[in-house]
């Protein structure tokens, strides 16, 4: 029974121990796989870098290919083969246009011995300042003195019988450089607005519109709100349409 039990846990440790000796050792090891940029200003242009290995096989190695995860992520190397304990590089451009905030991008590497493939993640990662303020990307449009906004005007689409309040929200930024208290008037029974009282210089505020289409005369609409500060008013649209009968369905 013992000599039973000893060869049935001689089997169990061979079979633990295949998936170990299965497993390829590596072939490069990097310097630095992992690269920070911290800050870097979209109008200095591309930022060039190198990502140095050393060969840690017994046989030459040959890089086959570098995939990137993103096309403002060049890499380059060099196909000749790096022989044991040789050094090698690959190089990368970054490319920051129009980009925006913090970047995390990867390369995969494959090389291979001759016998076999293996592969390497490398990364770059940083925060990109816009050429272009960000207020300008965020809050493209130009309400007044007072605002810009991240829409034109507020749409509030289709309504069809039997539809009931809907809400519709438009992001607001304080331009003004000054604390401003809005005072809000719809000019409409049908809508609704509500607001922050107060909104800080360089911050953002949401206005949120709940339109009511019950008992309006079918066609387009497109109703004029004001929003009334220290820095004078700001006028916003919302448009929409109220159908004469629902879709056949």
């Amino acid at each position: 029974m013992r000599r039973i039990r000893t060869t049935l846990l001689s089997a169990v440790a061979v079979c633990l121990s295949l998936p170990l000796a299965a497993q390829k050792p590596r072939l490069l090891r990097f310097d630095e796989p992992v690269q920070r940029l911290d800050t870097v200003r979209e109008a200095d242009g591309a930022v060039r870098l190198r990502y140095a290995f050393t060969n840690i096989s017994p046989k030459p190695v040959t890089l086959l290919d570098v995939h990137t995860q993103c096309g403002c992520f060049t890499p380059s190397w060099d196909r000749k083969p790096v022989p044991p304990g040789g050094r090698g590089v690959v190089e990368a451009v970054f490319d920051p246009k129009n980009r925006l905030h913090d970047f995390s991008i990867g390369l995969t590497v494959i090389a291979t011995d001759g016998d076999y493939r293996k592969f390497n993640t490398l990364k770059v990662t940083g925060y990109v300042v816009s050429r272009i303020p960000e207020e300008e990307i965020f809050y493209p449009y130009v309400l007044s003195d007072a605002f810009r906004a991240d829409v034109d005007a507020v749409g509030m689409r289709r309504f069809v019988p039997g539809d009931g309040p809907r809400e519709r929200s438009i992001r607001l930024w304080n331009r003004s450089g000054r604390t401003l208290h809005p005072v809000y008037a719809s000019g409409d029974r049908r809508l609704r607005m509500s607001g922050p009282s107060e909104i800080a210089p360089g911050t953002e505020a949401v206005v949120v519109y709940a339109f009511d289409p019950r008992g309006s005369a079918p066609g387009p609409f497109a109703l004029r709100s004001t929003i009334r500060t220290e820095a004078g008013e700001t006028v916003v649209e919302i448009r929409g349409l109220i159908a004469e009968k629902a879709e056949n369905r």
